[in-house]
């Protein structure tokens, strides 16, 4: 059986909205929020990340 368009449409479109907001980096808006810097100027890694943030700025935040 030939499945139809119909069924891989909304597929598609929720797989594509998905990866556009998983490009989306929270922690770069929250920093440059409390600082006024990016994230890659904070710590010494310059990592993004969640634990970046933590480390740096507190757990709320993180």
């Amino acid at each position: 059986m030939i499945l139809s368009f119909n069924f891989w449409e909304p597929r598609l479109i929720i797989l594509s909205l998905a990866y556009l907001c998983g490009m989306f980096l929270t922690a770069e808006v929250v920093t440059r929020k409390l600082t006024g810097k990016p994230c890659s100027q904070l710590g010494t890694t310059g990592n993004p990340g969640m634990a970046n943030v933590m480390a740096h700025l507190a757990l709320k935040p993180g």
